[in-house]
């Protein structure tokens, strides 16, 4: 099997039809139109080729979610161990990720079972109990 790296100028857009990841010889795998030696990059080329990648319409989708994932980490790790008790702060954040490894799983067996329907269904079946438990933690 021979598996072609697809290279483009930094200058052209991918086409719609492009996937964003290309595997390459050696199993890596390397953004669209990104350099595959990333090791020889300065981290100011990397920074470059990172926000380029941000202006790919695919990427634009899920930038909202990257927001609102960072937003809630901030409360997570600054704002909530404050609200806590320090005798207690240890057993409610280990609940908080034993639930986060249930909802985990949950929503993955039913993304898997309802597979026929597309992960669109599963997000937003994970929106809504995301929605219904802030609501009653508010």
């Amino acid at each position: 099997d021979t598996i072609e790296v697809v290279s483009s100028s930094p200058s052209s857009k991918p086409s719609s039809r492009t996937p964003l990841i290309h595997p390459t010889a050696d199993g890596k795998t390397a953004g669209h139109g990104a350099d595959v030696s990333a090791i020889d990059k300065s981290v100011s080329e990397l920074m470059r080729d990172a926000l380029q990648l941000l202006a790919v319409p695919e990427m634009l989708c899920i930038v909202p979610i990257m927001f609102a994932s960072g937003y809630e980490l901030s409360f997570w790790s600054g704002e909530f161990p404050q609200l806590l008790d320090k005798h207690v702060i240890g057993l409610v954040l280990m609940f908080a990720g034993i639930g986060e490894i249930v909802g985990g799983y949950c929503s993955g067996r039913l993304s898997d079972s309802i597979e026929q329907h597309g992960r669109s269904v599963t997000m937003f079946v994970a929106t809504v109990v995301y929605g219904v438990g802030m609501l009653l933690a508010a």
